[in-house]
């Protein structure tokens, strides 16, 4: 299960951005932007039943893979400048993927800890760390 901070890693790493699939590029607007996190898979065991919520953090832009399976997404706003012809992004904060025979759970969230507080948060954090041991049956 990786949180946060692992999308930060550096460049000479690429057997570790090969299996967490993602690579940081920025964080708009810094530690203190106010967005929804809007769950788009309901019927994975790290999401289901839960509702989409909102959180005051760093709102990570990431470089993601496609056989990414994304559970929650974010909305970039248009960014002013030479990209704001490409209109709003929806950017991915939660995902699975398999590596191998191992599978792989990633959060975005947590910058600190308020946010880590948040029960939705703990909640993505307790069922992907389950998920990704394939042990589900002890949620």
């Amino acid at each position: 299960m990786g949180c946060r901070g692992v999308a930060i890693l550096p460049e000479g790493m690429s057997e570790e951005r090969f299996r967490w699939l993602r690579q940081w590029v920025s964080h708009p607007g810094g530690g203190e932007v106010r967005y929804q996190v809007r769950i788009v898979d309901r019927n994975h065991f790290i999401t289901k039943g839960m509702s989409d919520f909102e959180v005051v953090s760093e709102q990570y832009y990431l470089h993601v893979d496609p056989v990414n399976r994304v559970l929650a997404t974010t909305e970039f706003p248009v960014a002013e400048g030479r990209h704001s012809p490409n209109g709003k992004v929806d950017m991915p904060v939660v995902w699975t993927k398999w590596y191998g025979q191992g599978r792989v759970a990633y959060c975005s969230l947590g910058h600190n800890a308020k946010v880590a507080a948040q029960a939705e948060v703990r909640q993505l954090w307790l069922r992907g760390c389950l998920w990704a041991a394939k042990a589900e049956s002890l949620a």
